[in-house]
């Protein structure tokens, strides 16, 4: 049977079809182009026809289409002054040939040199006598390369490989060294020792790690030397140290200096991914992510790590107010892997990553599940009393009293409805129970990752080409849980002319994911079965909303089973959603001359999800609101307003953006002393977001059909008095199954951004953007205020007095101000206002208007204050790092403020508060053994961050949320003093008198205690190569931190370790591990004393890689692999905290002792 939804995201609107059919037959031109372009050869094309010229000036042609130096004795290329050349797209050692041919001149390529060496003349009575014949085949990763160089070490012997790789030389004896060379490769050196075939692997010039050429910041490129900016760059061998699958973010935890990245601690229910701290209350904390030259607005799933170059950070305002209103937060620029001119070149990589179950056993959980039961019954059912029973089974009360089954007992005991005894077997048998090893059994499995990538590439120099394609498979630890992506990429490069080029990237990627509802452990009490004797689904108190008794009667009266089974629910319940990704860029630049170009792109992207969530009518979900919804209809019946059958939920989420961008780029030397690298350009943005949700009501999922409902009959609904069996409200509210939303964001922008260097050892920067965006106020004072930076660099090592130091290679000392932006939404120029509607009155359908926010016509942008110096520094040619100090002070954040009763409400959202960070960051790269068969890398980095409230309205100090002069995630708490010999809490004042412990105290009590964000972190890596293997280790480190541990409380779903351990008799106060009495327990004021404040400090043990490469092997030869590297990795393997409980928080929780480790396998396959 065919299934067709009534909705579906891949039914395309026109444009949006008529895009992806362009996407569709832009990719096919582009591979069918890609299969024309020839790529026999790794040089730059030469045209030239010249006759009867001198060689000096084919000299200079050629250095002209190449940018080629040449070195050579004058006096030997002055005397030709006749020769005639005449080549068409030719490579570089062809024209060389052509262009020496009878000549006494050979020639010598290493790097972008070209050195002329004249032969030695050879007398004709003493002949060379040519007795050795050498022959072989020269390679670069597996495949047959043309065109290298190869010599005899010392003499002008020589000749050139062919097409297919393979060349053959004389050589004077069997004892001679070949010289092998090519532009851009490394000069290989081999002794011949006799041997007549000689097979060769050539090697790409690599910077080394502590090398960066040019660094990008997405709209410029810049040599480090001649930034003034706070700039930090990971390159593709740091970066691919440890084996990345899924995401790049974690393969940068504490990689740059600056980047905080922690998933395990969260500020407001955020995890901490932050560049220098946090700026904003309300506004994008996230730092802006630019992938290829262009801002992206699409997950962060869809940057593929396979394909990752070299990640840059943007931190200050020299380096990063370029991207104006988008700023405050950093930016952290992506550069991805383009092609390469030469033969198509293949990649093959796979991992397969391997997650254990949890160890429940491991957990600090309490072991004695008795003695906690008693005590939780005994708190509630001892403040009801006995009359608590009775509200157990009444048919009006029943259904607001509702509690876990031992209080239920408990309850039955003391109205007499069962004996002492029957309570004591009752609470025994449910206290020998533990569903921890049930809840694994049913719920978890080993969760399994597996990635398969293929990269192709090559090309010549008029195209170039890069495909990759990209597929992630996994199952999670829950059952029923899995997700499968797809991704296609496709970048190409035209070379239309020597002045025009044009650049084209593709990208679609697809995602599916399935979900079941799996209840979280924590959620449930350890003695609660998940099944019964025959092995059914067992009812559980978490979403239950009712007692089993009460059930038992709506049951009766002909209402349905509202208690919740977590094991059938995961049979009723899907949610299966669909994601589709799409980004295009095109680039195009027209180079004036050699200094000036234009340059004109930009980028569309596109995200479009739909979520299919199903819940039959067996579900919790479905049953629950049939019962809510029902109607008592007084004649023995129930008139069920809300349908049987299956609930079919369905949510479209649309993101549109584009950036169209033209610039001016102006890079020159002027007179030797003086170089201007200066942009100009303007920018267009748009992002529209919306997003649409709507259900079917008793919908039939094999005939595809559903039941009409009066939905504006339940929207208005209310069950209060018209039923005696009305149930608590649904855990899942009816108003989240309908849903518009639609936002609109558009900008309009003008940059620019000067580089002077003078003398190659002063820089002086400058900055300017101006951004306007219909999210601003209508005050126009605030309109067209520039975000703006300058900076300076001084290149200490370059001057003459330095140049003594030989150990010293680089001391650069650099200093920057300016200001940088940020976007918050939750104001605007205009009033913001919902519909509403009367929940009391069912007849009253009249549409009412919630204000939310008042008109701010003064909205701007959030701005930051930047000041950023620092010092970098190389020593010994192989130890680097940097030093830098930044204050960043940001106001006019938006947040509460009072404002004029009469104008509709007491409070607005303007831009009124501020916040610092201070900081210090050091980064240390060094090489100690730097040997061709062994190696050791170290690399540091170290970052403090302090921040601090300054302005922020605060109308409840109590709250003791964001105060003025403490950080953000600020803990307050007042100091314990034990308790007293009746087991009460005792407390200390801020007078240092002890008193017993009252709400009044601890309000007026609470200190300030430190703060819950790390002000410190530290990563450590290590790399020792060995030969063809390599081993690879990071330890991270998060500290200056506090947190809040929780209280052993026997009311708690699943009591801790201790939770027996309260005071019960008079003298157990003499023990000073000994809890308050149970009262202060399932209390939260236990939990603010400083007893339960501890040091949140830990280490982690993150990543411990090794690898080892078959490059070079005579087998990977013989098979024609260019490489096969194999790698196994494991991540997440040890933490140790600094607090006497060894509480981490890497574990996610107090009660988890260890971290679950996550093992990889990868294999890496070039051809």
């Amino acid at each position: 049977m065919y299934k067709n939804y009534t909705t579906k995201p891949w039914l395309l609107n026109p444009l949006y079809a008529k895009i992806l059919l362009i996407m569709r037959l832009t990719t096919v031109i582009l591979i069918a182009t890609f299969l024309q372009v020839s790529a026999s050869t790794f040089a730059q094309r030469i045209t030239m026809d010249r006759h009867d010229v001198s060689l000096e000036s084919v000299l200079k042609e050629i250095r002209k289409q190449t940018g080629y130096s040449f070195i050579y004795d004058t006096r030997s290329v002055n005397d030709v002054q006749h020769i005639s050349i005449s080549v068409k797209d030719a490579d570089l050692p062809e024209v060389l040939k052509k262009a020496l041919n009878g000549l006494e001149l050979a020639y010598e390529i290493d790097g972008k040199i070209v050195s002329l060496i004249r032969m030695k003349s050879l007398l004709p009575f003493e002949p060379v006598k040519l007795t050795f014949h050498v022959t072989g085949t020269v390679r670069y990763k597996g495949v047959p390369m043309g065109n290298v160089t190869v010599r005899v070490k010392g003499s002008t012997l020589g000749s050139l490989s062919n097409e297919d790789g393979t060349y053959a030389i004389d050589a004077p004896d069997s004892d001679v060294i070949l010289v092998f060379s090519f532009i851009g490769f490394k000069t290989q050196e081999i002794a011949v020792k006799g041997r007549s075939n000689i097979d060769v692997a050539m090697e790409e010039v690599i910077s080394n790690l502590n090398e960066v050429e040019l660094v990008s910041t997405g709209y410029q490129r810049i040599k480090p030397e001649q930034s003034t900016g706070s700039i930090a760059t990971i390159n593709e061998k740091q970066f691919n140290s440890r084996i990345n699958t899924t995401d790049f973010i974690t393969g940068l935890q504490n990689k740059l200096p600056g980047l905080l990245v922690n998933n395990d601690i969260k500020y407001e229910e955020e995890p901490l991914f932050q560049i220098r701290g946090i700026s904003t209350f309300n506004g994008v904390r996230k730092p802006l992510i630019v992938v290829d030259g262009y801002p992206t607005e699409l997950d962060l799933s869809s940057i593929n790590p396979n394909e990752i170059e070299s990640v840059t950070i943007l931190k200050d305002a020299a380096a990063a107010t370029i991207y104006g209103a988008r700023s405050s937060n950093g930016v952290i620029v992506i550069e991805r892997k383009k092609a390469r001119a030469g033969r198509s070149v293949v990649n093959f990589r796979s991992t397969i990553s391997v997650k254990p179950k949890e160890n429940y056993e491991r957990y600090r959980w309490d072991k004695n599940g008795y003695e906690a039961i008693v005590a939780n019954a005994k708190v509630e059912s001892d403040f009801q009393g006995p009359i608590l029973w009775d509200f157990l089974a009444d048919p009006y009360l029943g259904p607001y009293f509702n509690y876990p089954e031992p209080v239920n007992i408990m309850a039955q005991g003391n109205a007499g409805v069962i004996t002492d005894a029957e309570v004591k077997q009752k609470l025994q048998t449910l206290g020998a129970y533990n569903n921890a090893k049930d809840y694994s059994r049913l719920f978890l499995r080993t969760a399994v990752t597996q990635t398969y990538n293929v990269d192709l590439s090559g090309g010549n120099d008029n195209a170039l080409y890069y495909l990759s394609a990209n597929y992630i498979g996994g199952t999670s630890s829950q059952i029923k849980n899995d997700n499968n992506r797809f991704q296609l990429t496709g970048r190409t490069t035209f070379n239309m002319s020597r002045k025009l080029s044009v650049d084209v990237g593709l990208s679609y990627q697809e995602s599916r994911n399935n979900a079941a509802p799996i209840p979280d452990i924590a959620s449930l009490y350890p003695y609660e079965r998940l099944q019964d004797a025959n092995g059914n689904p067992a009812p559980v108190f978490n979403k239950s909303l009712m007692n089993p008794y009460y059930n038992q009667t709506i049951m009766a009266a002909g209402l349905f089973d509202n208690l919740y089974y977590p094991l059938q629910e995961v049979n009723e319940v899907s949610d299966k959603t669909r994601v589709i990704n799409n980004r295009i860029t095109a680039d195009l630049r027209y180079k004036i001359t050699d200094a000036l170009n234009i340059q004109i792109g930009g980028v569309y992207e596109r995200a479009k999800s739909e979520d299919n969530y199903l819940a039959t009518e067996k579900s919790a979900v479905v049953r629950q609101f049939m019962n809510y919804y029902a109607e008592d209809n007084f004649a023995g019946g129930f008139k069920l307003n809300f349908p049987e059958g299956s609930l079919l939920k369905n949510t479209i989420a649309d993101t549109r953006s584009y950036t169209v961008r033209a610039q001016v780029n102006y890079d020159k030397l002027l007179a030797k002393d003086h170089a201007i690298n200066v942009i100009a350009g303007g920018e267009l943005r748009d992002i529209v977001n919306q997003s649409n949700s709507s259900a079917i009501l008793g919908y039939d999922d094999q005939t595809l059909l559903h039941q009409s409902v009066d939905y504006k009959y339940l929207e208005n609904f209310t069950n209060y008095g018209m039923s005696m069996f009305a149930p608590f409200n649904p855990y899942t509210s009816y108003q989240d199954l309908f849903k518009l939303t639609y936002a609109d964001n558009r900008f309009v922008s003008v940059y620019s951004n000067l580089i002077y260097t003078f003398k190659n050892r002063y820089s002086f920067s400058g900055s300017l953007r101006v951004d306007q965006s219909n999210l601003f106020g209508t005050d126009p004072k605030y309109q067209y205020k520039p975000l703006w930076s300058a900076g300076a660099a001084w290149n200490i090592e370059r001057e003459k007095w330095m140049q003594g130091f030989n150990w010293l290679n680089t001391l650069k000392l650099r200093a920057a101000y300016g200001f940088n932006g940020n976007v918050a939404k939750n104001s605007l120029p205009q009033v913001i206002a919902q519909t509403s509607f009367n929940f009391f009155n069912q007849n009253n359908t009249i549409p009412a208007l919630a204000l939310l926010s008042q008109a701010n016509s003064g909205l701007r942008w959030e701005k930051t204050n930047n000041i950023n110096i620092g010092l970098d520094f190389s020593i010994f040619r192989n130890i680097s790092g940097s030093f830098e100090y930044y204050r960043k002070k940001s106001t006019d954040l938006l947040a509460n403020s009072q404002i004029d009763p009469s104008k509709g409400g007491s409070f607005a959202v303007v831009n009124q508060a501020s916040v610092r960070n201070d900081g210090l960051e050091f980064n240390l790269n060094g090489t100690w053994i730097n040997r061709k068969k062994f190696s050791w890398n170290t690399g540091l980095v170290m970052a403090y961050n302090a921040n601090k409230v300054l302005q922020y309205y605060n109308p409840d100090p109590a709250l003791r949320s964001r105060i003025i002069g403490r950080p953000l995630g600020a803990i307050f708490n007042y100091h314990h003093a034990g308790i007293d010999a009746d087991g009460e809490m005792l407390i200390t004042d801020k007078n240092g008198v002890t008193q017993k412990f009252t709400p009044t105290l601890f309000t007026d009590n609470l200190s300030y205690a430190g703060s819950r964000i790390p002000t410190f972190n530290m990563g450590i890596s290590n790399r020792v190569d060995m030969g063809r293997v390599y081993v690879y280790a990071m330890i991270n480190y998060f500290g200056g931190m506090r947190t809040e541990l929780p209280v052993p409380d026997p009311t708690a779903v699943r009591p801790l370790e201790g939770v027996n351990n309260y005071w019960k008799t008079p003298g157990d106060e003499a023990n000073p591990d000994v809890l308050p009495k149970l009262r202060y327990l399932y209390s939260s004021w236990l939990g603010r004393s400083d007893q339960y404040t501890v040091n949140a400090a830990y280490f982690t043990l993150g990543d411990v890689t090794a690898a080892y490469s078959f490059k070079g092997t005579s087998w990977a030869k013989k098979a024609g692999l260019g490489n096969v590297e194999l790698k196994v990795q494991g991540s997440n393997l040890y933490t140790v905290a600094l607090n006497k409980q060894n509480y981490s928080l890497a574990t996610g929780s107090y009660a988890k002792s260890y971290l679950t480790p996550t093992y990889t396998f990868l294999v890496n396959v070039s051809f």
